[in-house]
């Protein structure tokens, strides 16, 4: 074999032999790369306007109608406004029954009438919180969604980063082998 082979050969092998060591490293950066990723990513809060509409309702469910103290208390001032007023100016007591059973019976309507309104604004205040819950729950959805976003983007660079990795070291695999091969080669032409 002639000494210019035989030179080619070793400048092949060390070239190949360079190429696989830049491989091996290059593939150790990109894993080390894939294990240091820890991206900040900007995170969903939950919003406060929601929290504070959720709080409100919920403390405003058991709280009684806005102006029902109010109400009752000038229910009882007229009945006992009136119950005064029958019992001075009555001229018998026929009549003084009769009329406080009219005042009672109008003080008992009144009152029922307040249960009722104020039932009705129970009800409202009820369907305020379930609006109010229903707009938590779209809130905590959209931090879930948020939360499953960040991962899946993380996981999908960590792949990209360790495919890489693995293809350089199955890039310098193969340039070692192709080496191996032609200084096996070469090694058969010398025994010649």
């Amino acid at each position: 074999m002639n000494p210019t082979s035989i030179i080619g050969a070793g400048i092949g092998a060390v070239g190949a032999i360079g190429g696989a060591a830049t491989a091996f490293g290059t593939a150790g950066t990109l894993g080390r790369m894939a294990n240091a990723i820890t991206p900040v990513d900007p995170k969903y809060g939950i919003s406060k306007y929601a929290t504070e509409r959720y709080q409100l309702a919920e403390q405003l469910l058991n709280a009684r109608m806005p102006g029902a103290t109010t109400i009752e208390r000038g229910i009882q001032t007229n009945q006992a406004s009136q119950t005064n007023s029958v019992n001075r100016t009555a001229t018998d007591s026929a009549t003084a029954l009769s009329t406080l059973g009219q005042i009672q019976g109008q003080t008992n309507k009144a009152t029922s009438n307040l249960g009722v309104q104020e039932q009705q604004d129970y009800y409202n205040r009820e369907a305020n919180l379930s609006n109010a819950g229903q707009g938590m729950t779209a809130e905590l959805d959209k931090q879930y969604q948020d939360k499953l976003r960040d991962y899946q983007e993380q996981e999908q660079l960590k792949n990209l980063y360790f495919g890489a990795s693995l293809q350089d070291k199955a890039q310098a695999w193969s340039s070692l082998a192709s080496t191996g091969i032609g200084a096996f080669g070469i090694g058969q032409q010398m025994k010649n």
